[in-house]
């Protein structure tokens, strides 16, 4: 039911009905190598995942069924996985998250996907493999880039780690300075 009522909403969402107009220019997923994404308005994986719901069906419905498919499956595993009260987190999900994620933030959702399914590696302080999840995340929405100070701020927090943070975000910060005068 969640798949469905998302999957084959009609023009629900401000972010939805920015990618309807732009879904169109989304090269076939036979074009991917020749398409330049050095000038892509979007991250590569934005443009992968809508050129494989193209390749499906080229109409932007099918997107939003495998959008949604990935989405909320991964919130749902996420839930069975690491909730002891399952109906009631799915309950919370719906009410505070669910067309958020599925109907707003369409590119965020796919990163806090990747997030969400690196989490166990996070847990087991498995890092290389929890890094190579963000790297992943920050390919469908560089918001994910905070998410490499996460396993710092799991730590006790020690002068070194929060000098590392600090100069982080000085240098983004920097960086979105510079890039909002240009």
């Amino acid at each position: 039911a969640f798949i469905c009522l998302t999957g084959f909403r009609y023009r629900v969402g401000g972010d939805t009905l920015a990618y309807i107009n732009w879904f169109d220019e989304v090269p076939e997923f036979d074009h991917l190598l020749d398409f330049n994404f050095s000038e892509a308005k979007y991250n590569p994986l934005w443009y992968v995942f809508n050129s494989l719901a193209k390749l499906i069906y080229s109409d932007f419905v099918t997107f939003q069924l495998l959008h949604a498919f990935v989405v909320n499956s991964i919130i749902f595993w996420f839930i069975k996985k690491y909730s002891s009260k399952k109906y009631l987190a799915l309950v919370f999900y719906y009410f505070w998250l669910y067309t958020y994620l599925n109907m707003e933030v369409l590119r965020e959702a796919l990163a806090i996907c990747c997030f969400l399914v690196v989490v166990p590696s996070l847990i087991k302080n498995s890092l290389k493999k929890y890094y190579i999840g963000i790297a992943i995340a920050m390919l469908f929405h560089t918001s994910a880039i905070v998410l490499l100070i996460l396993p710092f701020l799991l730590k006790p927090i020690k002068k070194k780690y929060f000098l590392i943070c600090a100069a982080i975000c000085l240098v983004f910060s920097f960086f979105d300075i510079v890039t909002a005068l240009s």
